[in-house]
């Protein structure tokens, strides 16, 4: 496997144990629709949430500041299309979620920006 494959899929792993910790319940893991991935679908109590996983080495990077204009454009579709076909989920709102992971030193930092995209 790629090495930066073998990194998102670690920052995914990261990210579902912390959200599963948090008391979410895991639906999907990289779910795909065109070119558009969306890393993590989720139920938070009554709310569906789509999960951004970013994931950092260097020191210098910010996460969850790496997500581009197409990106998030990309995100609201597939997510759009996901809601759309899976009318079988109890929801009553969605949201849109980033986790920024910044790993030093062998050791994860993670943080949880809550509906960062409208």
């Amino acid at each position: 496997m790629k090495r930066h494959l073998e990194k998102g899929k670690q920052g995914e792993d990261i990210a579902c144990q912390y959200l599963i910790e948090q008391g979410y319940q895991i639906l999907f893991r990289n779910w795909r629709l065109d070119k558009a991935e969306i890393d993590i679908i989720a139920m938070d109590k009554e709310e569906l949430v789509f999960v951004e996983v970013r994931l950092r080495t260097h020191a210098e990077d910010i996460p969850e500041l790496s997500i581009s204009a197409k990106k998030i454009e990309l995100l609201y579709n597939a997510a759009s299309y996901f809601a759309d076909i899976h009318t079988d989920l109890n929801y009553y709102t969605t949201r849109f979620d980033v986790i920024g992971i910044h790993i030093q030193k062998n050791t994860p930092h993670l943080s949880h920006f809550k509906d960062v995209f409208r």
